[in-house]
């Protein structure tokens, strides 16, 4: 793999677990492992996976987006990164792909017990002479529709209406379903270019294996949400409604990294780091040019349509291990001019969650970094002295891992951004919508109260333990309260609950 890419192992940095962020591919994952040889922009990256069978499509289709975010750290735009992975093939006096050359950014499958010859996905690594050009067409197919796949579930967590005015019946074209007309949100129907099964039936792969046995771990929800059409009843769209306002309030709360990723594309790295440094704070709203404000003084005002929230920001000279604390680290700062004159200090208040970046990439959400908590704040003689630990026992890996690239490499610890960070709890909460609904509506059909509230309970205690661990500021305590309420209004026959009386 190394020969493939090219490697120079001298100058290669191993990324470990680091989530990255990239609006303009709209992905966001956490790779296990790359082998990044920044200097000659090339890298392998890796997916561990522990079960025996044969990497799926859709397996693939995973490591592929961590392999087009790595072209993005990279510094390649969207197509250098696509032609980064692919490669260049090269083809016979028949036009047929025999081999590839110019493969500057390998996706790679691994496990324990698979051969070499098993590896995935990238044909070059398992291709034969004979195959290698349907392979290539495969993976390029494949490569192109997880780009489509990532555009097409941002749209499905978009409200359409918010953000351009049009009208969902707007957007509704009528379509022959299961030779039935209905009418569609073209916005929202899967591409027909990607891959699906048959949620109604759900008796061939991908849906199920030739044995008959499940293979997607989501028949359940699948054909409970799409194996049927027809008009939403008021309990389904209370719902879904539901569901918008936890996008719709965690949009605001996840401001701040599409303002950071506007002010990183626009602004070189070196020019930020400066102002910061001058004491100025950065105006971004979205869908515009953001500008420098030395009003701001050390914070980032993001804005989109009619919200607008400020962060606190800083850049620390220098960040170092927490010698004192395993899952702790140092970071310092000269005092800068204007506080000196002000004789005010701009700092992120003691107690609040921060996003740590060594900006190593030139971007901040595709960065080396750590999430960590202000833990107290030092004014010495010359300089500020901040304390951080984890926010939470969950992160002190994270953090361990931190510590390690500090070691490899110090120069990971100068000029560090630190900015107020939301913990995203996005997943919890709409796990803990998804039970309720089914739980309820299994309510409905059969009368089963007592399973539907027992799964309930199980799910809502686990989100606010989940949310204690953390440490984050959450209304997940209140979210049983807010659904039963909404679909109170929404419902004629209101669930009768134990917990609720």
């Amino acid at each position: 793999m190394v020969d493939i890419v090219g490697l120079d192992m001298d100058n290669v940095l191993p990324v470990v677990e680091q989530q990255f962020i990239d609006y303009a591919i709209h992905m966001r994952g956490t790779p296990d492992l790359i082998l990044e040889d920044s200097r000659k922009q090339k890298a392998i990256v890796i997916d561990w996976k522990t079960g025996k069978d044969t990497p799926t499509w859709h397996e693939s289709s995973q490591v592929i987006a961590y392999a087009l975010m790595e072209g993005r750290r990279l510094g390649f735009e969207k197509a250098e990164a696509i032609k980064a992975i692919l490669g260049e093939p090269v083809r016979d006096t028949k036009g047929m792909v025999t081999t590839i050359s110019g493969i500057r950014i390998l996706p790679v499958i691994i496990r324990p017990t698979t051969k070499r010859s098993m590896l995935k996905p990238h044909p070059i690594l398992s291709a034969t002479s004979q195959d290698f050009d349907i392979k290539y067409n495969e993976f390029k197919d494949l490569l192109n529709d997880t780009c489509i796949e990532a555009e097409h579930l941002s749209l499905l967590l978009t409200d359409q209406h918010a953000l351009t005015g049009v009208k969902e019946e707007e957007t509704q074209i009528p379509m022959m379903i299961q030779g039935q007309e209905h009418r569609v949100n073209i916005l929202r129907y899967t591409p027909r270019q990607l891959r699906r099964g048959v949620p109604s039936v759900q008796q061939r792969f991908p849906c199920r294996l030739p044995t008959g046995q499940e293979f997607c771990n989501l028949i359940e929800p699948c054909r409970y949400y799409f194996g049927k059409f027809g008009e939403q009843g008021d309990y389904e769209k209370a719902m879904w409604t539901l569901r918008f306002k936890v996008f719709k309030r965690n949009e605001k709360d996840l401001l701040l990294y599409r303002a950071i990723f506007d002010v990183f594309e626009f602004f070189d790295k070196d020019e930020i780091i400066a102002k910061l440094q001058s004491g100025q704070g950065i105006r971004a709203r979205i869908g515009h040019a953001p500008t420098f404000d030395p009003k701001l003084k050390m914070r980032l005002a993001a804005i989109r349509d009619d919200y607008e929230a400020e962060f606190r920001m800083d850049l620390l000279d220098t960040l170092e291990v927490d010698k004192s604390w395993r899952a702790g680290l140092i970071g310092k700062r000269q005092y800068r001019d204007f506080e000196k004159e002000s004789r005010k200090f701009r700092v992120v208040n003691e107690g609040k969650p921060v996003l740590l970046t060594s900006l190593d990439s030139g971007a901040p959400l595709l960065s080396v970094g750590v999430f960590a908590r202000v833990d107290e704040i030092s004014p010495e003689e010359n300089q500020l002295t901040y304390s951080f630990k984890a926010p939470s026992k969950i992160l002190n890996y994270q953090t361990m891992i931190f510590h390690e690239y500090l070691k490899l490499n110090p120069g990971f610890g100068n000029n560090v951004l630190m900015v107020e960070a939301n913990v995203d709890l996005t997943q919890m909460e709409l796990g803990a919508i998804d039970a309720l609904q089914r739980s309820l509506r299994q309510t409905k059909d059969d009368g089963s109260t007592e399973i539907a509230e027992e799964e309930l309970r199980m799910e809502e205690i686990l989100a606010e333990e989940t949310a204690v661990e953390i440490g984050a500021e959450s209304e997940e305590k209140n979210l049983e309260a807010k659904l039963r309420d909404m679909i109170g209004k929404g419902v004629k026959r209101p669930v009768q609950s134990k917990r609720a009386n």
